[in-house]
C-alpha cells in the first residue's frame, strides 16, 4: 500500500508552505513519527512527521513552495511496490502529477532520461522536469544497487 504525504493545514490563513529541508532521502525506511522534512508557514517552522511506516519517495525539492493539501511524496511498504504503484496513481490522477501525457519536461531532460534509461514518468515533480531533476532521480536510484 502507498500512502500520500500531504501538506497539512497548520495555520488557518496559510495557503502555502516552504520546504526548508528534507530530513530523509528517497528509499529511506521510516517509522511512524520519523521527521520527514521541515516546513515553514507564515508564522512557524515545524517538522512534518511520518504518519505511516515504510519506504519514502520525495516529489518536492527543498526551498519549493507547496500548496496546502498538495502532495509532498509517498510512503510505501517497499521500494518495489512504490515503483509498481506510483505509475498507476499517476494514470488515475489520484493526488499525483498526472499521466505521462501530462508530463512537462525540457528536451534536454527527455534526452538525458532516455540516455540513462530513466522512465521520465517516474520523476514525480510538479512543473517542468529539467536535466537536474533527471540527474537527481538517477543518482537516488543508483544507491539501491
Amino acid at each position: 500500500m502507498i500512502h500520500d504525504i500531504l501538506v497539512p493545514q497548520l495555520g488557518v490563513n496559510d495557503e502555502f508552505v516552504t520546504i526548508v529541508e528534507w530530513r530523509v532521502n528517497d528509499g529511506d525506511k521510516v517509522e511512524v513519527g520519523t521527521p520527514l522534512c521541515i516546513i515553514e508557514t507564515t508564522k512557524a517552522v515545524v517538522d512534518l512527521l511520518a504518519e505511516n511506516p515504510g519506504v519514502i519517495v520525495r516529489i518536492r525539492c527543498e526551498k519549493e513552495r507547496v500548496a496546502i493539501k498538495d502532495l509532498l511524496g509517498y510512503i510505501g511498504d517497499s521500494w518495489e511496490e512504490i515503483q509498481r504503484l506510483i505509475p498507476e496513481k499517476q494514470a488515475t490522477g489520484k493526488k499525483s502529477v498526472g499521466g505521462e501525457a501530462d508530463i512537462k519536461a525540457t528536451q534536454k531532460a527527455r534526452a538525458l532520461a532516455e540516455s540513462l534509461g530513466v522512465d521520465i514518468g517516474l520523476i514525480l515533480k510538479k512543473g517542468i522536469i529539467r536535466e537536474k531533476d533527471v540527474q537527481e532521480f538517477y543518482a537516488s536510484r543508483q544507491k539501491e544497487f
